[in-house]
C-alpha cells in the first residue's frame, strides 16, 4: 500500500474551511433571490453579501452558471431512487415528496421568480432543465421497474403519466396558490393510475 494512501489519510480529507465558504456563497445565493431577483444574483453581489472574495467562489466554480446550477440543486429538496416494489407504492412516495416540496419552502417560495426569469434567460432556462430532468428520472424509472415485474404495458405512454403525476401538484402551488395536501396527491396518484390501467392497492 502507498504510504499515506489509507482512509482517513489528509489528502482524502475535505477541508472544512471549503466546506464553510461554499456554504456560505450558496446561503448569500438564496439570500439575493429571496431579496432580489434572478438577474441581480450576479458573483459580485454573491461575493458582497458572504464576504468571500470572488477568487474564492471562482475557485469552487468555474463559472456563474455553474454557480446557479448549484443553487438550484441546493434549493430543490432532494429525490432519492424510490422502490417500494409497486408502482402504486412509488408513484405515492415521489407524488407526497413533491407535495411537501411545493409547500412552505425555500424552494417553493424561489419557484415562480426562477420560473418567471427562465423564460428570459436561456441561461437559467438551462440549469431548471437539467435539475428537473434528474428528479424526473427517478419517476421514469419506476415505471421502468414496473414494466420489468409486468405492471405496465411496453406502450404506456410514461412521458405524459409523469407530467399528469405533477401537472396537478404545480398548478396547485402556483395557479391557485393553495399548496396541495395528501388528500389531493391521494386523488392525483389514483388518477394516474387509472389512466395506467394498474391496480391502485401498493
Amino acid at each position: 500500500m502507498t504510504q499515506g494512501a489509507g482512509p482517513g489519510c489528509a489528502g482524502e480529507r475535505a477541508d472544512p474551511r471549503i466546506s464553510r465558504s461554499k456554504a456560505a456563497v450558496l446561503a448569500a445565493a438564496r439570500q439575493l433571490l429571496h431579496d432580489r431577483c434572478f438577474f441581480e444574483v450576479t458573483v459580485e453581489a454573491i461575493a458582497e453579501e458572504s464576504g468571500v472574495a470572488k477568487t474564492t467562489i471562482y475557485r469552487h466554480w468555474p463559472s456563474r452558471e455553474a454557480l446557479l446550477l448549484d443553487l438550484v440543486d441546493d434549493l430543490m429538496p432532494p429525490l432519492g431512487t424510490i422502490d417500494t416494489g409497486s408502482l402504486a407504492g412509488d408513484l405515492g412516495v415521489a407524488a407526497h415528496q413533491l407535495a411537501r416540496a411545493l409547500g412552505d419552502t425555500s424552494w417553493s417560495q424561489a419557484l415562480p421568480g426562477l420560473l418567471d426569469a427562465a423564460q428570459r434567460d436561456a441561461q437559467l432556462r438551462r440549469i431548471m432543465d437539467i435539475s428537473g430532468q434528474a428528479r424526473r428520472q427517478v419517476v421514469l424509472d419506476a415505471f421502468e421497474r414496473a414494466r420489468r415485474r409486468g405492471e405496465l404495458p411496453a406502450e404506456a405512454d410514461t412521458e405524459l403519466a409523469t407530467t399528469l403525476l405533477a401537472g396537478p401538484l404545480f398548478y396547485r402551488r402556483l395557479v391557485l396558490r393553495d399548496p396541495p395536501g395528501p388528500d389531493v396527491v391521494e386523488r392525483v396518484v389514483a388518477a394516474v393510475l387509472l389512466v395506467l390501467d394498474v391496480e391502485a392497492q401498493p
